[in-house]
Order: C-alpha cells, then structure tokens, then sequence
C-alpha cells in the first residue's frame, strides 16, 4: 500500500503550555478539575473499602471503588465540554502550516472518540466554526 509522508507526533497533555492560549478558554482548566476531583472520589472510596470489609450487598467481593469513581470527562449527561475541547484543538491545528503531501494533496486530522453521538457533536461544531466569516 502506498503512503504518502510521515509526520512526527507530538505527545502534549492538558497540563502543557499549548493548552494555555486565550484560543483554548477554560476548557482546559475545568476538566483538569473535574479529573482532579474523581481521582480524589476514587481514592476515597478505595480507603472505605478497605476499611470495611470489601464486599457488596450480596455478599459478593465487588470494591466499592471500582463501581463508582465519581464524575469522569464527559459522564454527566450533556457534558460535552471535552469536544468543545476537542473542537478547538483541531481548530487551531487547521490554522498551523497547511496539511498537505509533498505533491499538494490535503491531509487530514484523525480523531477518535468513543462513540456517533461524540462524533456528530464535534462534526457539527467544526462546520458552525466553518460557516462563520
């Protein structure tokens, strides 16, 4: 199968300087704190567990820690702060260098998220950010 040319990818997390831009808002800063937040949840709940007995209402030997974790990106209902993220990032990457081979043919971006809901959301997003002047 033929390819085209290889770009070198770039590891950058939320805590990093690229998401400090006035172009990112808050989003950034909130799921950090949501993220901050269920990690403490977890741990909680880890330490209940073991300092009860461990087990469940039937008597099962499930952790309370691994039934509930607390809030998670995206798991309150209608939470889509994480693909206005996401809609920005790719955002910003079309306004960086353009995305082309070496004989001019466009590149793409590729993303993967967990499901059509999440897609069609950020779909709809970048094409409203498209459409305006």
């Amino acid at each position: 199968i033929p390819t085209g040319p290889r770009y070198a990818v770039e590891e950058v997390h939320l805590e990093d300087d690229f998401f400090s831009g006035q172009w990112v808002g808050h989003t950034a800063a909130t799921l950090l704190k949501r993220e901050e937040e269920a990690r403490r949840m977890s741990d909680e709940a880890k330490e209940e567990s073991v300092a009860g007995d461990g087990a469940d209402a039937d008597g099962g030997e499930e952790m309370a820690y691994r039934s509930s974790t607390g809030v998670w990106w995206g798991s309150s209902e209608n939470d889509e702060t994480y693909l206005d993220l996401l809609g920005r990032v790719v955002a910003k990457l079309a306004e960086g260098p353009a995305l082309v081979d070496d004989e001019g043919a466009p590149g793409s971006i590729l993303c993967f998220l967990p499901g059509w809901a999440e897609i069609k959301v950020c779909m709809d997003w970048l094409q409203d950010i498209d459409a305006k002047p």
